[in-house]
C-alpha cells in the first residue's frame, strides 16, 4: 500500500524483513572467518561507537552483546571519543572497537577510529556499515549490509540493519546459535497490517501532541532514541528520549495534555515500566505502550497500546521495534500533513570545523 505522501519512505519501512532475509543469508559466508578470528584474538571487552541513528544501534548492540555473551561491552557517541585523553575502557584488557555508520564517511566517527588508534593502538577496529567508504579502508576487518541504503533522506532500513549485524556478530562471539535461531524468524514474525491498524488511533489523537517523549530501558534505550529521531525528522515534531525507570523522578513534571509518552515495554523491566507509563496519568498526557502482549486489565489503564504477538524473546524483539517505532512517525507525519518523503529543509548537522584532539 502506498501514500501520494510519504509513498518512498513506506516502501523503505515495508521493506525491512525482506533485507533482514538477505543479510542473514549473507552474513553465513563470512561466519566460519570472523569466528577463526574472534577466537583467536580472544577481546575481553568491546565498545561500540556511532552518531546520530547509529548511536542508537550501539546503545541497544552493546545492551544486547553483554546480555548474551557476558562480555564488558560499552556505547559512546563517536564525538566524545574526540575529547578523551586516554580510552574510555581498561586499556590492559584486549579490546574491539565496533564502528556503525551508514556509509562509512561519518566524519566524527572517521575521526573518533584515527582518535582511538593513538589512544590504544592495540585495539581491533571492526567497521559495520552499508556502504565502504572511508572507514573500511581504516579498519582492521569489515561487515558490509550491501544495498540496503535508503532513496530517502530517512534512515529506516539501513539502520535495523546495522543493528541486524551487531546481533549476528554476538552470535559469533558468543557461540549461541540459538539467538541466530530466532534472528531467522524475525523477517516473519512483524505482522505490519495488524501494526499499521494500532498505529492510526495513535496518529489520529486529538489534540495533536506538540512533543513526543520516548522510554526505554536495557537494549530498548537505543530503540528509543531511534524513535525520537524518526519523529523529528518525519514529523517535525519536538521529540526526547529517557530511561523508562529513571522518568520517574521528576522528569515527567513537563507533561500536559499537550504531549505524549511512548513506552517500550521489555520483559525484564515490564512490571515497574507499566506502572510509571500508568502513574503518567495523572499529567493527563497521551500514552502509548508498545510490547509483546497487555492483558485487558493492562490495556485499559493506557490510551493507546500496540501490541507485536511475535512469540520472540524480548532481546530478538529489539528489532521489531524498528520498524513499529518508524511506522509511528511515519503515520503522525501524515496526521500533521507532513510528507515524510521530504523532511524539514534546511537543516543538517552541525558539523566541527576541526578535528578536536586528533
Amino acid at each position: 500500500m502506498l501514500y501520494q505522501k510519504g509513498g518512498a519512505v513506506y516502501a523503505e519501512i515495508q521493506d525491512q524483513p525482506r533485507a533482514w532475509k538477505q543479510l542473514i543469508t549473507e552474513s553465513a559466508s563470512h561466519k566460519e572467518a570472523f569466528v577463526t578470528w574472534l577466537k583467536g584474538e580472544n577481546f575481553g571487552q568491546v565498545l561500540l561507537l556511532g552518531s546520530a541513528d547509529c548511536y542508537g544501534v550501539a546503545l541497544s548492540a552493546a545492551s544486547i552483546l553483554h546480555l548474551v555473551s557476558g562480555l564488558n561491552t560499552i556505547a559512546r557517541p563517536s564525538s566524545e571519543i574526540l575529547y578523551l585523553r586516554r580510552p574510555p575502557y581498561d586499556s590492559r584488557i584486549k579490546t574491539l572497537v565496533v564502528v556503525l555508520s551508514v556509509d562509512g564517511e561519518d566524519p566524527d566517527t572517521v575521526w573518533a577510529v584515527e582518535k582511538m588508534r593513538k589512544l590504544h593502538p592495540a585495539c581491533k577496529v571492526l567497521y559495520i556499515g552499508c556502504e565502504e567508504g572511508k572507514l573500511a579502508g581504516i579498519a582492521d576487518h569489515k561487515l558490509l549490509a550491501l544495498n540496503t541504503i535508503e532513496e530517502t533522506p530517512i534512515r529506516s532500513r539501513s539502520v535495523s540493519c546495522l543493528l541486524l549485524y551487531t546481533m549476528i556478530l554476538t552470535v559469533w562471539i558468543s557461540g549461541k546459535d540459538v539467538f541466530l535461531n530466532e534472528l531467522v524468524k524475525c523477517s516473519e514474525a512483524l505482522d505490519f497490517q495488524s501494526i499499521q491498524d494500532q498505529l492510526r488511533s495513535v496518529s489520529g489523537v486529538k489534540p495533536q501532541p506538540q512533543h513526543i517523549t520516548y522510554l526505554g530501558a536495557g537494549p530498548y534505550a537505543g530503540v528509543a532514541l531511534h524513535g525520537s529521531l524518526k519523529m523529528k525528522h518525519m514529523a517535525a515534531i519536538g521529540t526526547s528520549y529517557e530511561n523508562s525507570l529513571e522518568y520517574r523522578h521528576g522528569y515527567h513534571y513537563a507533561l500536559t495534555n499537550m504531549t505524549m509518552t511512548c513506552s517500550l515495554v521489555s520483559d525484564t523491566f515490564r512490571e515497574a515500566e507499566l506502572n510509571v507509563a500508568y502513574g503518567l496519568g495523572t499529567t493527563r498526557a497521551q500514552r502509548v505502550a508498545i510490547c509483546e502482549k497487555l492483558e485487558q486489565k493492562e490495556a485499559i489503564r493506557v490510551e493507546h497500546s500496540v501490541e507485536l504477538k511475535c512469540g520472540l524473546s524480548e532481546i530478538s524483539r529489539v528489532l521489531l521495534m524498528y520498524p513499529v517505532v518508524q511506522l509511528m512517525a511515519f503515520y503522525v507525519a501524515l496526521a500533521k500533513g507532513v510528507n515524510p518523503d521530504k523532511p524539514r529543509e534546511g537543516l543538517s548537522a552541525i558539523n566541527l570545523e576541526n578535528k578536536p584532539g586528533v
